[in-house]
């Protein structure tokens, strides 16, 4: 699919030292270990959020905000102050956040994917 990036997080190891990926990967797929902190997990949905709101042409009527359940096991105990950043960058629009695994959506490139420990936010124009 040409420039597109996906992350596709381990699910288990095998006894034979091969792994259970959340999605298939094609042949001669190029892996890069990314690796992240609790901070930047929280603060990322802050910053995406304030994205989205900047792509918007006009006002914010709703949000639907789809976190990958990994993102959230990671984030554990902290998981309010996600909230509050939400909050923040929704000033006052209603939003639903659900904790999924394995999220859809297409960017530019016009095709759907699914990806692991993503954020996929959504607004709808009023």
């Amino acid at each position: 699919m040409g420039d597109l990036i996906a992350i596709r997080h381990p699910m288990s190891g095998n006894d034979d030292y091969s792994m259970n990926i959340g999605n298939n990967l094609a042949e001669n797929t190029a892996v890069i270990q990314m690796e992240t902190t609790v901070d930047e997990l929280i603060n990322s949905t802050g910053k995406t959020l304030k994205e989205v709101n900047n792509r918007l042409e006009g006002e914010a009527g709703a949000y639907l905000l789809v976190h990958c359940g990994g993102r959230k096991l990671g984030i554990g105990d902290r998981i309010e102050e996600v909230t509050k950043q939400l909050k923040k960058e929704a000033k006052g629009v209603p939003f639903i956040t659900i904790f999924t695994f394995g999220e859809y959506g297409s960017e530019n490139q016009g095709a759907n994917t699914c990806g692991g420990l993503m954020l996929s936010f959504t607004a709808f124009g009023k």
